[in-house]
């Protein structure tokens, strides 16, 4: 009869581990949705990599990008809890967002300018002139930008850092120059009728410019301001309040994204064309021999949040007036997802 009893025990013990394997088994598997508010830009590469190589797939991640504007309309969106991610530029907007304790972390910095040329990249983004002679004369050195109408992509922006280095270099400032908001194509524009005597501009629309003989490279981003963040990635509430491994996850299946990125615009040009290909379906460069005459942005294949580089993007900020409200840093950067990444791959060899 014990043995009977002790039998007929084994067997719903073994039922009920069963059972219980199997539902693990299923919720390990079902992938957790995850919104990530961006632009269909080139400089968010890996995002699309990483989706189209299906290495979100592979962190049992089902990964819908929301194409809902820009930086600021994206923190809207994570703050409202409309996504879980998003990426945008270190801007006022983010650091005024954080001083008044909304709850972002920034857990990466996505896209620099490279901060050395060892790496093989430069940056998308270079000042340019005109293809004619502007009234006031040539600009050959930093000092003839004294008195110049100059196009930026934004105010308090990279962009704007990046003109004030240019200006140091003339022994000017800011004050020695008139700043003008004007970005993309709205370049050629402000050029053919004299509105802007220089302007920053970012890829593809600087080899596009060139190409239509509307403007010529003078200096590139990185020359000036090498290292400097132009994008991060943030977490909003959504995913940053969860207590499990996704986070560490999603950045997991982003960083080997970002090495496929190095591979393929950097020196060893591997597997090049599929990422062309896939950055064609994804953004707005459509044409596929644009990439490889395009400068790039550098993304840091070893996962950073790049907390030194931003603290001096803050300080700027603060010292030029956008930030009225200094915030805390340490509450805002939050680097174990990048660290979490970096135990699971290992590190990539860089120069």
């Amino acid at each position: 009869m014990l043995a009977k009893i002790s039998s007929f025990a084994a067997a719903i013990a073994g039922l009920f581990i069963a059972a219980s394997t199997n539902a693990a088994a299923q919720n390990s598997s079902t992938p957790v949705h995850l919104d990530v508010a961006t632009q269909a830009l080139t400089t968010q590469a890996p995002l699309f990599i990483a989706q189209e190589k299906g290495y979100f797939a592979q962190e049992r991640l089902e990964v819908a990008f929301q194409f809902i504007g820009g930086g600021t309309v994206n923190l809207q969106a994570l703050a409202i809890k409309q996504a879980d991610i998003a990426t945008g530029s270190p801007s006022p907007a983010l650091w005024n967002a954080v001083a008044r304790e909304i709850p972002i972390k920034v857990t990466a910095a996505i896209s620099s300018l490279s901060p050395d040329p060892a790496t093989g990249f430069t940056s998308a983004m270079w000042l340019v002139l005109p293809t004619g002679t502007p009234g006031r004369g040539p600009i050959k050195t930093y000092a003839d930008l004294k008195g110049r109408t100059i196009g930026v992509l934004g105010r308090g922006l990279g962009a704007e850092i990046f003109v004030d280095a240019a200006l140091q270099k003339g022994g000017l400032t800011l004050k020695d120059a008139e700043l003008k908001e004007v970005r993309g194509a709205d370049v050629y524009v402000a050029f053919t009728n004299g509105a802007v005597d220089a302007a920053t501009e970012i890829e593809p629309f600087v080899t596009l410019g060139a190409d239509k003989g509307l403007l010529v490279r003078w200096k590139n981003a990185a020359e000036l301001t090498p290292g400097r963040v132009a994008a991060v990635m943030m977490f909003g509430p959504r995913l940053s309040d969860r207590t499990d491994d996704v986070g560490a996850r999603f950045m997991t299946a982003w960083t080997r994204a970002a090495r496929d990125y190095n591979d393929a615009f950097g020196p060893k040009h591997r597997d090049e064309d599929r990422v062309v290909k896939i950055l064609t379906t994804y953004t707005d460069v459509k044409d596929p021999a644009l990439y490889p005459r395009m400068t790039w942005h550098y993304v840091d294949p070893n996962c950073t949040t790049a907390a030194d580089v931003l603290k001096l993007d803050l300080e700027w900020d603060v010292e030029h007036g956008y930030v009225q409200k200094k915030p805390d840093l340490g509450a805002a950067i939050d680097d174990r997802y990048c660290q979490a990444a970096l135990k699971k791959l290992g590190r990539y060899p860089t120069p």
